[in-house]
């Protein structure tokens, strides 16, 4: 239990000397207490966060961060936590808004925005306001061990404004190889999820990446980032790809009953069709625009 007034902060790490530094120096001079927690890296991350005066945590390599969350906050005993990764920062302007918040506290447990660069470049479409449960009294947030798992909020709970000055900046993929890379990586651990019955997966590749794409680029607004949005969308929807074909890899490509190719696509052609018309419908205005929702809704 907390015991000590103060704000802890939380940072995961496993080989995480490149990002570390900048995460620990925006936050070493105003937290009360900074617990790192680190999945036995072999890098230089123990001793950058020693250095900055941080109490370290060992834990077992994992391969991703969510079972050490909970353990992270039992850990803590201060009033107050805020759990950072080691490619987040925060910045002047968000400390201070957090410092002047908890003098008068109206929630137990906030949601940040979070501004996501990714390939040097602040992606919006599907990336922002990225809200992430990450500023909560103690106590007041349990933390499931599955990948990617939200956590259960035991309190009240509030999104602070979407506003850049709220936000918490990530150093999210530097390149196309880095974002490979964790797919790949990921792609395993979910595969295992899929085993476990605790993921679904759909019975073409092809409709995997079609539908998924149709959700990132449309539905989450990534056409608005252009070429940007164009790339993560298509590399978003590769991921689900590479969940299915490994899957099937692990049972030894079963014989399937797969659904053919001609319907599928008329199906993802009349997906295709409304989120068309959605597109019209939004940018348009007058008697286009009621034109536009009637073709939308009817997919005439």
């Amino acid at each position: 239990m907390n015991t000590t007034p103060g704000l802890t902060v939380i940072v995961h790490t496993r080989n995480s000397a490149a990002t570390l530094l900048s995460c620990l120096e925006s936050v070493h001079d105003w937290a009360d207490e900074i617990l790192v927690v680190d999945q036995s890296s072999t890098d230089d991350t123990v001793k950058i966060a020693k250095k900055l005066g941080a109490q370290i945590l060992s834990q077992p390599p994992i391969g991703y961060v969510e079972p050490s969350r909970q353990i992270a906050l039992d850990a803590v005993k201060t009033y107050w936590t805020c759990i950072l990764d080691a490619d987040e920062e925060l910045p002047a302007a968000v400390r201070q808004n957090i410092v002047t918040l908890l003098q008068a506290p109206t929630n137990d447990v906030y949601a940040l925005p979070r501004k996501n660069m990714i390939f040097g470049k602040w992606a919006h479409g599907g990336w922002w306001p990225d809200y992430q449960i990450r500023l909560f009294k103690t106590g007041t947030v349990r933390w499931p061990p599955q990948l990617h798992a939200q956590p259960v909020i035991l309190g009240t709970a509030e999104q602070l404004p979407a506003k850049e000055e709220w936000a918490i900046l990530h150093h999210n993929y530097t390149d196309i190889d880095s974002f490979v890379q964790r797919a790949l990586r990921y792609s395993d651990i979910a595969v295992e999820e899929v085993l476990a019955g605790k993921r679904e997966v759909l019975n073409h590749p092809i409709e995997s990446y079609l539908r998924d794409f149709m959700r990132w680029h449309y539905a989450e607004g990534g056409k608005r980032d252009g070429t940007l949005g164009l790339s993560l969308s298509s590399l978003q929807s590769f991921f689900e790809v590479l969940v299915l074909t490994k899957y099937w890899e692990k049972k030894k490509f079963p014989a399937l009953d797969i659904q053919p190719f001609s319907p599928l696509l008329d199906e993802i052609a009349d997906d295709a069709f409304y989120w068309r018309m959605r597109d019209r419908w939004e940018n348009t205005t007058g008697w286009k625009k009621w034109f536009y929702r009637f073709r939308m809704k009817l997919r005439l």
